[in-house]
């Protein structure tokens, strides 16, 4: 099939230079010696935020719960929840609702 029989809108992804930024952007975390902990607003694809960690990310962001409990169910296991909680979801709910995420998701003092 070509690209041009497709339906659209399709979303078309060059592997090739989705993993070169991938490397482009882990290398630059690593010369700076900072951890790399990239949002998954973007993409939102647990696929990408597995090469992302594969790469060498020390865990990923996202901005909701939800979001948190796909990627949970996707094997990711250092998920940080960036917004406060106003979803009627108790934090640490969520880690028990993944028991492969290892801590609650939410900071000390964030509520």
């Amino acid at each position: 099939m070509r690209y041009t029989q497709l339906d659209t809108p399709t979303l078309l992804i060059d592997r090739e230079i989705l993993i070169e930024n991938l490397n482009y952007k882990q290398s630059y975390a690593d010369i700076n010696s900072v951890a790399l902990r990239p949002h998954t607003k973007t993409h939102k694809m647990p696929f990408v935020a597995n090469m992302q960690i594969e790469t060498g990310a020390s865990g990923i962001t996202v901005a909701k719960v939800g979001e948190a409990e796909v990627m949970a169910a996707n094997g990711i296991k250092d998920i940080f929840i960036a917004n406060e909680n106003n979803q009627g979801v108790s934090p640490c709910s969520f880690q028990g609702h993944h028991k492969g995420v290892p801590r609650c998701p939410y900071r000390k003092g964030l509520r």
